[in-house]
């Protein structure tokens, strides 16, 4: 028996959870609805998604918006999963929450570089409140970009974030969330070296491949729109991954692209490269995540608390997709392939 987490109670409420994840035939009757107040109608007679869909009139959702209700909604599942954990494990658990701190820290960032207004910035932010560790009065106070840094001091954030400038958020955007993503899986992975062998083992394999294929999109992307050097492109890929140092090295260094597609698929035993592009890149990503999950099936450990997680966070990407699929007057069949539950 695990001294730090108890399977049995929190397996029993995820299989109880995942009732309210949706259905096919929800997902048929999403994808016949002809606007954005339908769609929205349906999620705020669905648990969970309601309670956040409350305030809002139907017609009045955009993108940006739902994307903060529906990751706001993940942060509570995760919040609620912590009552089941104690010692390392809720440090790990806890640790999962750090992302979307990173989400609003990006957020107060672009703003201060852009000389943008900042006034009622808490109404967009997704993190959870209950677990921060930063200050986001004194955050949102800053009138400068060194300012919000030294505001940062004491916390994780201050070391990686202490030599970013005014210029550097303005025209290096992707260095600033590149730094804060090494930092966010650097920690993640030192947490679950404090696991058991076996949920470490999970971990790797679930997160493992998270970072693999959040690497991939990185070098990829690096090579073909970004004007840096392999070098940059090898700093700034995450650690924790299951694709070795000297494989990634091989990805980065790769001749042309077809060389990297080639290397990077032989990696993922997936083919992700589709004839369109990465416009699928990310949903390719994601379906290779939500099959590997679901080969795991060791219950006496952390594998349900993380597929749970996992599957919401890619649920709520296909109903994103869902809304702009709508929104452009995409038909169903075309909306159809920018989701991972189709496939």
């Amino acid at each position: 028996m695990n001294a730090y987490a108890s399977y049995n109670a929190i397996n029993s409420k995820l299989h109880t959870r995942k009732k309210n994840l949706l259905t096919r035939e929800d997902w048929n009757k999403v994808l016949d609805y002809t606007s954005v107040a339908q769609f929205t109608e349906f999620l705020k007679k669905r648990y969970g998604y309601s309670v956040h869909l409350d305030n809002n009139k139907p017609e009045d959702i955009h993108r940006g918006e739902l994307e903060m209700i529906l990751e706001r909604y993940v942060v509570g599942e995760i919040e609620k999963m912590l009552h089941y954990f104690s010692g390392p494990y809720k440090d790990f658990v806890k640790a999962l929450l750090l992302q979307y701190d990173i989400s609003d820290l990006q957020l107060i960032l672009r703003a201060i570089a852009r000389n943008e207004s900042i006034n009622d910035f808490q109404r967009h932010f997704v993190h959870s409140e209950a677990h921060t560790k930063l200050s986001y009065d004194k955050l949102i106070a800053c009138q400068s970009v060194a300012g919000f840094v030294e505001a940062l001091k004491g916390t994780v954030f201050y070391e990686d974030l202490k030599t970013m400038t005014q210029e550097d958020v303005v025209t290096r955007e992707f260095h600033m969330e590149m730094k804060l993503y090494l930092l966010y899986y650097r920690l993640l992975m030192k947490k679950a070296e404090k696991l058991s062998p076996n949920d470490y083992k999970v971990v790797k394999q679930i997160i493992g491949l998270k970072i693999d294929c959040l690497n991939i999109q990185w070098i990829y992307r690096g090579m073909k729109y970004y004007d840096i050097s392999r070098e940059e492109i090898m700093v700034y890929s995450l650690p924790g991954g299951n694709i070795s140092y000297n494989g990634l090295k091989k990805l980065v260094y790769a001749k042309s692209l077809s060389e990297f597609e080639s290397l990077a698929e032989k990696h993922l035993k997936a083919d992700v490269f589709s004839r369109r592009g990465d416009i699928l890149l990310e949903r390719n990503m994601d379906n290779v995540i939500y099959e590997t999950i679901h080969k795991i099936n060791d219950e006496d450990s952390i594998a349900l608390a993380l597929r749970y997680i996992f599957v919401l966070e890619i649920e709520t990407q296909d109903l994103i997709a869902v809304t702009e699929g709508i929104r452009y007057g995409l038909d169903k069949e075309e909306i159809k392939k920018y989701l991972v539950y189709t496939l």
